[in-house]
């Protein structure tokens, strides 16, 4: 019998499986600072019933847990944003000259390349995908509402593919601070000049440029600085023009009849029939001085 254990008959009753609270650390210091004793091919703590020598294991407290309460969030259907931080490499920064009206505003052009799944071309046209890729195992049916993978190339020719794609009011956000709320965001964005170019195993880059007058000299200087550096970016677009009615100028139309053509449906004729007659008078009230004279003779 192993002398560490003592007689087993002058032990306390333990449990069948499990630690002892006295064997369990309290804190995760604790953990660190004492070994936790196990009998080895048993479960139980160092109070468990066995004869066997102990067994010291070294436990390092390494728990990393994260939690994900949003959902991802949806792009519109047919509506090419960036909702999420996406890292784009600024290519090009062009600095420019825009006319509005008679007055010449700085403005700027950026080049930007995006490398993300080939999903993405669907915001720009639902069947750009399905032109360029293909399924593993295309005679495999898809089922209904169900997002089909195309991870492989239909043509190793096509280098790169230029679209005609063009936006206009959209809004460059850039993550240049550490917090959301300092973002930089660029609004009245034009983007233009999309090209793709696809990769085999369902990866594209693509490119377009955004061109905007929202600028100011301490916003185009971060952007020179950042040129050839890759940036976390957003883009929204406009939120969608809500119609609403207006007031109409035609006059009410009658629900229904009037108290004069209840009344006249009632005692027949029109509503006027019992209405008293109005005098006769000449517009200089002689025919009431005649009427008058008359009486009194």
């Amino acid at each position: 019998m192993n002398a560490a254990l003592g007689p087993l008959q002058n032990r306390p009753e333990a449990p069948t499986a499990g630690i002892t609270d006295d064997a369990a650390p309290k804190t995760l210091g604790d953990a660190e600072a004492k070994p936790w004793p196990f009998p080895p091919g048993a479960s139980g703590g160092q109070d468990a019933k066995s004869e066997s020598a102990t067994e010291t294991v070294e436990v390092t407290p390494t728990l990393s847990i994260e939690f994900h309460d949003e959902p991802a969030k949806a792009r519109r259907p047919g509506v090419f944003e960036l909702l999420e931080w996406t890292e784009a490499l600024v290519a090009t920064v062009t600095n420019r000259v825009e006319k509005h009206g008679d007055e010449d505003k700085p403005a700027v052009s950026l080049g930007l390349a995006i490398e993300t799944e080939n999903y993405i071309l669907d915001a720009i046209d639902p069947t750009l995908r399905h032109a360029l890729y293909k399924a593993k195992d295309e005679a495999q049916g898809s089922l209904p509402d169900v997002v089909t993978a195309t991870p492989v190339l239909r043509s190793h020719s096509l280098e790169r593919a230029v679209l005609p794609t063009k936006h206009e009011g959209w809004t460059l956000e850039i993550d240049s601070a550490a917090d959301e709320i300092d973002s930089m965001k660029l609004g009245g964005c034009k983007l233009t000049k999309f090209s793709v170019e696809p990769k085999q195993g369902g990866t594209v880059v693509l490119r377009f440029t955004v061109g905007t007058s929202d600028i100011d000299a301490e916003r185009l200087g971060y952007l020179g600085m950042h040129h050839g550096e890759s940036l976390f970016i957003k883009l929204h677009a406009p939120n969608p023009k809500v119609d609403t009615p207006r007031p109409s100028t035609a006059p009410p139309e009658a629900e229904g009849p009037t108290a004069a053509d209840l009344f006249a449906a009632q005692h027949g004729g029109d509503g006027n029939a019992d209405a008293p007659d109005a005098p006769d008078t000449d517009p200089d009230g002689s025919g009431e001085r005649e009427a008058e004279e008359e009486q009194t003779s």
